[in-house]
């Protein structure tokens, strides 16, 4: 405990990025998914990889905050427990509807239904409500204190987490949005805090394949 709080205060501007990349996307849904012409299996299938990436990535990054974050603002901040813990808490409802969209997107890309699409919708929608709920309390609340109670070293174990427990099938796609939201400086930051593969990957085909995949979505890159 006296090494804490930080003498000097840890950069945690790397998460309000990542949280953009799941604002947007959500809120983008509507859009995407109900602008998919009903029946059309091939804009079916590329909005619903989209969407399969991105959330697998919540459900990593939310992994990486329940191993990594919540465990150390409890024990070296205990005077904020309660409020940490609410925060924390807030994972499992966003986690029971991400489930059911998990299990219902596969269905409307396969079938393009305005009936699957309809139902996908409304699941995107209240995922997005409970999830810019938690998005403000984390961004209000608990970067401040990560600021002060985690180190620059423990705060870089994050994104590593991240990448190595993603299981999607493009991680240059969530590379790519990751990197449109950051600040000036902090890309250079996340690929040295990066395994080499993954950095390589992104110089080498990654930046490439992400802008002609949202070229492919209708997204500017």
């Amino acid at each position: 405990m006296s090494d804490f709080p930080n003498p000097v205060l840890t950069d945690t501007s790397d998460m309000p990025a990542l949280h953009a990349v799941f604002r947007k996307s959500f809120a983008a849904a509507p859009d995407l998914i109900g602008g998919t012409p009903a029946d059309d299996t091939g804009r079916s299938a590329i909005v619903g990889t989209y969407y399969d990436n991105v959330l697998r990535l919540l459900h990593a990054h939310h992994g990486g905050e329940d191993e990594l974050v919540w465990p150390k603002l409890l024990e070296r901040c205990p005077d904020e427990a309660e409020m940490v813990s609410e925060v924390a808490g807030q994972h499992e409802v966003v986690s029971k509807v991400m489930d059911e969209t998990m299990t219902q997107l596969p269905q409307w890309a396969g079938s393009a239904s305005e009936r699957d699409a309809a139902t996908l919708i409304g699941l995107m929608r209240r995922l997005n409500d409970d999830l810019i709920v938690h998005l403000d309390a984390e961004e209000a609340m608990v970067l401040p204190l990560c600021a002060r109670y985690i180190t620059q070293q423990e705060w870089a174990e994050l994104p590593q987490h991240g990448m190595k427990h993603f299981d999607g099938d493009k991680p240059w796609l969530i590379m790519g949005l990751i990197f449109d939201n950051m600040p000036d400086g902090a890309r250079d930051y996340v690929l040295a805090n990066l395994p080499p593969p993954v950095g390589q990957m992104w110089v080498n085909f990654g930046s490439t394949a992400y802008a002609d995949f949202m070229a492919d979505l209708g997204i500017s890159a």
